[in-house]
């Protein structure tokens, strides 16, 4: 009697969110150096470069992240990105030891969602500012702190809660906020322009500082 052969089957490891994460980071940066291959241009209508410091930060990849953007500052000049983005270097910058930069991308971070950080230490309320759609800006803030709840860690509030605190944080934050309520009320359109680019001019300040963290990256 002859001894059947037993085949064996190769059993594929199971693929963890973590490995899945990354081969969509690569399908998407993939997918990115194709059409500029083509067509000579990132256009990304669809908004890959968005999603991809949100894969680093699931899977707790803080260096990638500060890598990461560099590379989108490079690919795309002039675009600054989303809150998103701005929460996860604030975020990461804290969880590499990057204390400065965290600074200034919770500054950051702050202009495009007053409440995230005060949602984040239990101090939010929404009915003492007029800002415009502030209903969403704080729906935003805490659809953004859920996602990222693992990310948050204790130190990082702990931290948080001290930096809020500060001169460096409230001066520019607090001169923000008031610049746009007192915009969301001014019915002048000379004193309206007046108060944009008060708002602007603030918040290129920091896009500086920001293009400072960049070029120190390697």
């Amino acid at each position: 009697m002859r001894n059947k052969k037993v085949e064996e089957k190769t059993v594929e490891p199971l693929k963890t969110k973590e490995h899945i994460n990354r081969k969509l980071i690569l399908k998407y940066l993939a997918a990115l150096e194709l059409e500029y291959k083509t067509y000579g241009t990132y256009d990304d209508f669809v908004g890959r470069r968005y999603l991809i410091p949100d894969l680093f930060m699931d899977n707790k990849d803080y260096e990638s992240i500060i890598r990461y953007k560099r590379w989108f500052d490079i690919k795309f000049p002039g675009d600054i990105g989303t809150l998103n983005m701005s929460f996860c270097l604030e975020i990461a910058s804290h969880e590499t030891g990057k204390v400065n930069d965290a600074k200034i991308y919770s500054v950051d971070t702050a202009f495009q969602n007053v409440f995230i950080h005060s949602i984040l230490l239990h101090k939010v309320d929404i009915t003492s500012e007029s800002f415009v759609n502030k209903d969403n800006l704080f729906r935003d803030a805490q659809h953004l702190i859920n996602q990222y709840k693992k990310n948050i860690s204790p130190s990082y509030i702990k931290w948080l809660a001290k930096f809020v605190d500060t001169k460096e944080y409230k001066e520019s934050v607090n001169e923000y906020i008031n610049l746009n309520n007192i915009l969301s009320q001014e019915i002048n359109p000379l004193k309206r322009l007046e108060l944009v680019e008060r708002i602007t001019a603030l918040e290129a300040e920091y896009r500086t500082y920001i293009n400072f963290i960049i070029s120190r990256v390697s």
